[in-house]
Formats: C-alpha cells, sequence, structure tokens
C-alpha cells in the first residue's frame, strides 16, 4: 500500500484506455465536472504526465466513489503539486510524523458544498463548488519506485493519482479490511484505464 496521508498485456507507458480519456472532464454518471488546478514549481515534470493525463486518472479514481456524494456537485476542484524530496520529507515529517520523503500525500479540505445562487427565484440553482482539497507527490519518489518495482513511470504516476485521490474520498488503510478495500478499488480503477494490477508486481519485487 502506498505510503499516503490520508489487467492483459500491460500497454505503453503513456496509453490510458480510450474509454477512460473520454468526457472532457465530467465525471461518468454524474454532471459534475472535475477541475485540476497543478503546481509544477521546481520540479521537472516526466513526459507524458501532462494536466489531461492528471485530469483522467483523478476522474476515473472519483467516479462512482459512494463517499463521495455529487447529486448538487457541478464542479469537483482539487489541486495537485510536485514537491522535491527535501520539502516532501518535511510535509511528511510535519504531518504524519515519519522522517522520510514519501510519494503521495492527501489533504481532505473539509469543505461544504458550496452553491451558486440563482440569478432570478424562478431559475433552479445550477449546483455547487466542492473543493476537495490537494495532492502533493515527490516526482523524485515516485520514480525511483517505478525503476525499483520494474513498472513503467506513468503507470506508476497513475496508481500514486488514483491513491491520493480515494484518499480525498474517504478511504483509508490503517487497518487490514480497510487497506484490502482500498486495494480492491485501485487494482479496478487502473484497470479501466489499461493499467495492470500494481500489487502484483510489488509483491514480486518483494519475493511475496
Amino acid at each position: 500500500m502506498p505510503d499516503s496521508q490520508s489487467d492483459a498485456e500491460p500497454p505503453s507507458s503513456g496509453a490510458l484506455n480510450a474509454t477512460a480519456m473520454a468526457g472532457e472532464g465530467w465525471l461518468p454518471g454524474s454532471q459534475a465536472q472535475l477541475h485540476i488546478l497543478f503546481e509544477q514549481g521546481d520540479e521537472s515534470v516526466p513526459e507524458g504526465l501532462t494536466e489531461d493525463f492528471m485530469r483522467q486518472c483523478c476522474q476515473a479514481a472519483f467516479a462512482g466513489q459512494a463517499l463521495l456524494p455529487l447529486m448538487d456537485v457541478a464542479t469537483l476542484e482539487l489541486s495537485v503539486q510536485l514537491l522535491g524530496s527535501q520539502a516532501m520529507r518535511e510535509l511528511n515529517q510535519q504531518y504524519r510524523d515519519k522522517d522520510r520523503a514519501t510519494n503521495v500525500l492527501s489533504f481532505a479540505s473539509g469543505l461544504p458544498l458550496m452553491m451558486d445562487e440563482p440569478e432570478t427565484d424562478d431559475q433552479a440553482p445550477m449546483g455547487g463548488l466542492l473543493v476537495l482539497g490537494d495532492l502533493v507527490l515527490c516526482p523524485e519518489v515516485v520514480g525511483d519506485e517505478a525503476l525499483e518495482q520494474g513498472k513503467p513511470l506513468l503507470h506508476h504516476w497513475a496508481h500514486m493519482l488514483v491513491h491520493g485521490s480515494l484518499h480525498l474520498c474517504g478511504h483509508d488503510h490503517e487497518v487490514e479490511q480497510e487497506a484490502q478495500l482500498m486495494e480492491a478499488a485501485e487494482i479496478r480503477i487502473l484497470s479501466g484505464l489499461g493499467i495492470p494490477d500494481p500489487y502484483a508486481v510489488e509483491n514480486v519485487v518483494n519475493g511475496q
């Protein structure tokens, strides 16, 4: 299980399933549109890690999540930030008391749904804005893990984005049963993106 706050022949490292790429940000089965605020900072971005790629991974994670009520939501907002290993280590120490850099940290906003007021009395509400929170990722750690586990780099990035997004939906892995449910959700979501079971690869690497 990734350290976070909160299948068939593998495709090429930059590919996601065509069905997953459709939608221009709209979550399947809802009227909610996902908007991502991306902050690169001073970190170099791996080839293929585009804002569209990030949005599609997060969109796949959010779609169909029972813990994420979307009935009155018009826009989901999420920030994605990249940090260097030292800054990530400091953040991990501050919030999780772990003195090491980690792959992804998730910070839920805890904000309520902000509804737009109709301009006239006879106009129906158009839906509100739900600010989910922040995903903070460390390219150095994600890259090292992908190399160590023998995974295509963008497959591992997709896993980290999905994992962090599920934390923002309320998933966790502090106890074994919750961890198993979260892992199963990740495997299902990544399979829909054309990415093999990431834990099968980790188990092989770890000799399990």
